[in-house]
């Protein structure tokens, strides 16, 4: 689905390219979440934001977003960055890619993954830099790539939520946002 705002149990949520709404596609996500006893759970909502970045220019400025509560800087893994909010009633988080790391793709950051041999030259994966992590959102700065080497025009944002009737709420949400 295309829109310029998603609207959510808890509030919305845009992308804002140069501080102006811009339409970006989104589409349910299935994913599961396993706890410590094994047991697949499934959140109350997941949606993938999907941001094509073809037409976007070098400097241009990508902020995801939040209108709800306070996201604090989860850490992300390896790879990737997270956002959690904690709010009366649900807690949720939005995840995206962490480029300082991305950089591996490059082959340029020895012994970053097992065997470099499985990656190769490919130049840089997405034509972005993560900027900030703020209390609303992720902002990143549209950069120049070599197009002959770039190899991917688009990425996508994980919104996780759940209830926070869950025990689990803040874990599955953490997790699936990474």
């Amino acid at each position: 689905m295309v829109t310029n705002k998603v609207e959510l149990p808890f509030g919305y949520i845009q992308l804002l390219l140069n501080e102006k709404p811009v339409e970006f596609e989104y589409e349910k996500m299935e994913s599961s979440y396993w706890d410590e006893n094994n047991i697949e759970i499934n959140p109350l909502g997941a949606i993938e934001i999907v941001i094509n970045t073809e037409n976007y220019k070098a400097n241009d400025e990508l902020y995801i977003y939040c209108s709800a509560g306070k996201l604090v800087n989860d850490g992300g893994d390896e790879y990737t960055v997270n956002a959690v909010a904690e709010l009366e009633e649900y807690t949720y988080g939005i995840g995206g890619p962490d480029t300082e790391y991305l950089e591996w793709k490059l082959g340029n950051v020895p012994n970053s993954i097992p065997d470099s041999s499985e990656c190769g030259y490919t130049g840089r994966s997405i034509a972005l830099e993560l900027s900030d992590v703020t209390s609303n959102g992720l902002k990143y700065l549209v950069v120049e790539v070599d197009k002959s080497k770039y190899n991917e025009d688009s990425f996508a944002i994980p919104v996780i939520w759940e209830s926070n009737t869950k025990p689990y709420a803040y874990n599955i949400v953490s997790f699936m946002t990474c």
